[in-house]
C-alpha cells in the first residue's frame, strides 16, 4: 500500500486502506533488523562493610560523618554526554534529600520497635535508601529500571539483598554509564595525630610496672612553660599511700584471668587520668569496652600546646590516631548496551514524524500510483523513538475530518454523492539529530464516516460470511462465470415497506474506470450500471421487474446513495399475463449492462450484489412519518416512526421592570418583555417492531446526521426510549427530537 524510500531504515506495517473512522486504523514503524539479540545496559551496586557496630561515644560525630560522606560517595557518569549524579551516604536521619542516603548500622533499633537490626538487615535497608535517592532523579527514574532483587528463604521469610541493579529500559549507547566510587590514598581513620590508643600486653607484675612510672606527659605553653607529670603502678593496698598512682590488677587479688587483668588495670589508668586535675586539662580518657584500648581524646582548647605522652613498654603500647575504626566500601558490576537498531542505533535521539494529507482527490481503490497527488496539507503526527515498535492510529485523527452530505435529499431519479467518505495520505519521516530522512509514501487510504465494535476489525473491502462485499469491486469481469458479488451499505439487508415511505440503497464503489476500455477493437463504452428490482408476491411467487438510476461506471462516485423507486406498481403489479397481483415483497440489486468480448454480444442486466428485501406492508394500515438516519457504515437508512405523535411548547420571557411615573395610564408598562423563547421538542413513535429492528435503531440512534423527510429538516435526536410489549415480543421505539432551526 505505499513505497520504501529507504527500506534498510524503517519496516512499515501497513494500515488498512478502506476503514471506519470511529475504529482505530493502526500503522507500525519498526526497525528493519531484529534487536532480539540486543544487550540492555545493566550495572549494580552492592553495599559492603557499611553496616558498623554499635559506635563508641568518644568517637567524634563530625568526623564520624565526613568519614562516611566521603567513603560512600558515588557518582554515575554518562559516557555519551559525561553529565554526571553525585550521591553520597549519612549517619544523619535529618541529612537525608535526594541526593544523600541514610545508612543503617549494625545494632541500631528500628524506629517505633524493640527490633535489633542484623548486618544483614541494616545493608538491605541501606541498599532500599540508595534506590530511593536513584529514584528521585528524573533522568534515572524516566530512563531506567531501578529495583532490589529479594531472597526467599523460606515460605514466610524474604529478605532484601544489599544490592541495587538498574537496567537501562531501552537498548544503545546513551544508557552506557560508569559507577565512579571515592578513591584512597591511605586507610580512612577517624582520629588524627592528637589522639591515642593505649593497649595493655603485660604478661607478668615485674618491677619495673610497681613504684616506677607507668605513664608519663610533658607540655610547653605558647609562653614556653614547661610542666612535666608522671602515673606510677601500684598494688591495691599502696594506692592509699600514693594519690594518683595507677592500681594495676592481679589474678591473685580478684581470681581474674590475665586478659581480664588488663583491661582492668587500663580502666583503672583512664580513670586516674581524669581524675587528675592538670592532665585533664589536656585530654579524656575513654575505654573502649569493644576494642579493648583506652582512648585519650585531645581537647580541643589546648590544641595551641605542644604535649609529649610516653607508655611504659612493659605495660603495652602507645599509638597515635592513624587506627583504620571502620572499613566503608562500595562495588559495582557494569554490562554495557549493545544495539543493531536500523532506526537509531540505540541512540534514542530520533523521532518518527507522519506528514499527512488530506484530499487527495483519487477514486477508491484506482489511484494507488499517484504520489505526485497529495492532496493538502493537514498536520504531523510526531512520537519519540525509544527503541520500541511505533504506531500511530490514523483514524483518531481522520474521524475528525469524515463528513457526509446531504445532497440525497434533493436527487429523485439520478445517483447522489453520499459524501461520507474521506482520502488522506502520508509520508513517514525519521527525525532528529538536524535531519529529516523520508522512510515511506503511502498510497491513498481512505475512511467512511462510521463505526463498528471498537475491537473489531473494520477493514471494509473484506468479505461478510456469505462472501459479499460492501466495496463492490469496478475492475472484475462481469461476463466471467463468477466474481465478487456486492452488498448494500446497511445492517438491514431485510426491512418492510410502506407505499409513500422513501428507501435508500447506498453502495461503495471501487476502482471505478474513469475511460474507455481498450481491451477490442473499437474500444467499447464502460458498462451501464442501474437498480434492478424484482417483484414477488407473499407467497414468493414472481411477479415483474423493472428497473432505474441507470448510470455510466465513469459518473460513479466513490459511495453512492439513490432513491428507490419502490413505489410504481404499488399496491398491485401486473405479471406477464397481464393480470394484476398484490405485491408482497421486492428485491432491488445493483446489476449491470456489459459487453461479453467471447461472443461479441451484449448481456443484458447481471445482478452484481445481493439483494435490498422491502416487505410490503398494507397502506391503509400505517402511517407514514419517515426519518433519514446516516447508519454507522456511511450509508443512508430510513426508519418510519408511524405510531401517534405529539408535539410539546415551552415558551420563557426575559423582561425588565420599568419606573412607574405619575402620569401612568392603565395600559402603561410596568414589567416589559425584551426577549422571548420557544422550545419546541416533538415526540414520535413507530409501530410495534420486532427485536431485530429494535437493533437496528439502537445502532442508529448514536447517528450524527438525522432529517425528518417528510420536511428535510435536519433535527437532533433528544432521547430515544424503548417500550416493550410481552403479550407478542413486538416492541415500540418512541424518539424525542427538536429542529436546530426553530424559533429561539
Amino acid at each position: 500500500m505505499g513505497y520504501y524510500s529507504n527500506k534498510q531504515i524503517a519496516k512499515i506495517t501497513e494500515p488498512k486502506e478502506l476503514t471506519l473512522s470511529g475504529n482505530p486504523n493502526f500503522i507500525t514503524i519498526e526497525s528493519v533488523n531484529d534487536t532480539s539479540g540486543d544487550i540492555f545496559f545493566s550495572a549494580q551496586i552492592s553495599c559492603k562493610n557499611l553496616a558498623m557496630g554499635a559506635i563508641p561515644d568518644y568517637i567524634p560525630a563530625d568526623r564520624l560523618e565526613a568519614l562516611i560522606r566521603t567513603a560512600s560517595t558515588f557518582t554515575i557518569r554518562l559516557k555519551e554526554s559525561n553529565t554526571s549524579y553525585t550521591f553520597q551516604g549519612t549517619y544523619d536521619k535529618t541529612a537525608v534529600n535526594n541526593s544523600t542516603f541514610y545508612i543503617a548500622k549494625q545494632g541500631d533499633i528500628i524506629d517505633n520497635s524493640d527490633i535489633v537490626l542484623s548486618e544483614t538487615q541494616a545493608l538491605g535497608i541501606t541498599a532500599q535508601n540508595i534506590r530511593t535517592c536513584l529514584l528521585a532523579n528524573s533522568f534515572l527514574r524516566n530512563n531506567y529500571e531501578i529495583n532490589i532483587i529479594s531472597t526467599i528463604f523460606s515460605e514466610e521469610l524474604i529478605c532484601d539483598n544489599s544490592y541495587v541493579t538498574i537496567k537501562g529500559k531501552g537498548k544503545g549507547p546513551q544508557y552506557n554509564f560508569d559507577i565512579e566510587l571515592a578513591e584512597f590514598d591511605e586507610p580512612l581513620t577517624l582520629f588524627d595525630n592528637e589522639t591515642w590508643f593505649i593497649t595493655a600486653t603485660f604478661t607478668g607484675y615485674p618491677d619495673s610496672l610497681m613504684q616506677n612510672d607507668l605513664f608519663g606527659y610533658s607540655y610547653r605553653s605558647p609562653d614556653d612553660r614547661y610542666s612535666i607529670g608522671t602515673f606510677t603502678g601500684v598494688y591495691l593496698e599502696e594506692t592509699e599511700r600514693y594519690p594518683g598512682s595507677v592500681y594495676v590488677v592481679r589474678p591473685q587479688d580478684n581470681g581474674l584471668t590475665m586478659e581480664e587483668c588488663r583491661q582492668e588495670t587500663l580502666k583503672n589508668l583512664g580513670e586516674t587520668l581524669n581524675n587528675n586535675e592538670y592532665f585533664n586539662i589536656f585530654y579524656s580518657a575513654t575505654y573502649d569496652e569493644t576494642n579493648k584500648y583506652l582512648v585519650l581524646i585531645r581537647k580541643a582548647d589546648t590544641l595551641d600546646y605542644t604535649i609529649a605522652l610516653s607508655l611504659n613498654p612493659v605495660f603495652g603500647t602507645l599509638t597515635n590516631g592513624n587506627r583504620l575504626v571502620v572499613d566503608v566500601n562500595l562495588e559495582t558490576k557494569i554490562t554495557y548496551a549493545t544495539s543493531s537498531d536500523s532506526i537509531d542505533g540505540g541512540k534514542g535521539n530520533y523521532r518518527i514524524d507522519l506528514d499527512i494529507y488530506e484530499n487527495t482527490k483519487t477514486f477508491l481503490g484506482n489511484s494507488k500510483g499517484e504520489l505526485c497527488n497529495e492532496g493538502n496539507y493537514l498536520t504531523t503526527l510526531s512520537k519519540a523513538y525509544s527503541g520500541q515498535p511505533l504506531w500511530f492510529d490514523l483514524n483518531t485523527l481522520m474521524n475528525k475530518r469524515a463528513g457526509y452530505s446531504p445532497n440525497f435529499l434533493d436527487n429523485d431519479n439520478t445517483w447522489a454523492d453520499t459524501g461520507t467518505i474521506s482520502s488522506y495520505r502520508f509520508v513517514a519521516k525519521r527525525s532528529g539529530e538536524g535531519s529529516n530522512l523520508s522512510v515511506y509514501y503511502s498510497y491513498p487510504l481512505y475512511v467512511l464516516k462510521g463505526y463498528d465494535a471498537l475491537l473489531k476489525d473494520s477493514d471494509m473491502e473484506q468479505p461478510d460470511n456469505e462472501w459479499h462485499y460492501y466495496a463492490m469491486n469496478f475492475s472484475q469481469k462481469f461476463n466471467e462465470a463468477s466474481f465478487d458479488t456486492g452488498k448494500a451499505l446497511t445492517t438491514m439487508q431485510s426491512r418492510t415497506h410502506i407505499k409513500g415511505q422513501e428507501q435508500y440503497f447506498n453502495f461503495i464503489a471501487l476502482n471505478i474506470n474513469k475511460g474507455p476500455y481498450l481491451t477490442v477493437n473499437p474500444p467499447r463504452t464502460l458498462p451501464t450500471f442501474c437498480l434492478h428490482y424484482k417483484l414477488y408476491t407473499q407467497s414468493g411467487n414472481f411477479i415483474t421487474e423493472y428497473t432505474s438510476h441507470e448510470m455510466n461506471e465513469k459518473e460513479f462516485y466513490s459511495v453512492n446513495t439513490a432513491r428507490l423507486d419502490l413505489d410504481r406498481f404499488l399496491p398491485t403489479a401486473p405479471n406477464q399475463a397481464g393480470t394484476e397481483r398484490p405485491v408482497g415483497r421486492i428485491d432491488v440489486c445493483l446489476s449491470v449492462s456489459h459487453y461479453d468480448e467471447n461472443y461479441n454480444i451484449n448481456i443484458p442486466l447481471t445482478p452484481v450484489s445481493a439483494p435490498l428485501t422491502f416487505r410490503i406492508l398494507p397502506e391503509n394500515l400505517h402511517t407514514v412519518n419517515n426519518f433519514a438516519f446516516l447508519n454507522r457504515l456511511g450509508g443512508w437508512d430510513t426508519m418510519n416512526f408511524g405510531g401517534t405523535a405529539s408535539t410539546d411548547f415551552k415558551t420563557t420571557a426575559s423582561t425588565i421592570f420599568k419606573t412607574l411615573q405619575p402620569q401612568a395610564k392603565p395600559y402603561a408598562e410596568v414589567e416589559s418583555v425584551v426577549a422571548r423563547s420557544v422550545q419546541e421538542q416533538i415526540v414520535a413513535q413507530t409501530s410495534p417492531v420486532t427485536y431485530e429492528v429494535v437493533e437496528w435503531l439502537r445502532q442508529m440512534s448514536a447517528s450524527p446526521a438525522v432529517y425528518e423527510l417528510r420536511t428535510k429538516r435536519y433535527i437532533v435526536v433528544d432521547e430515544m426510549n424503548l417500550k416493550y410489549n410481552t403479550t407478542d415480543d413486538l416492541f415500540q421505539i418512541e424518539m424525542k427530537y427538536h429542529y436546530t432551526d426553530s424559533s429561539k
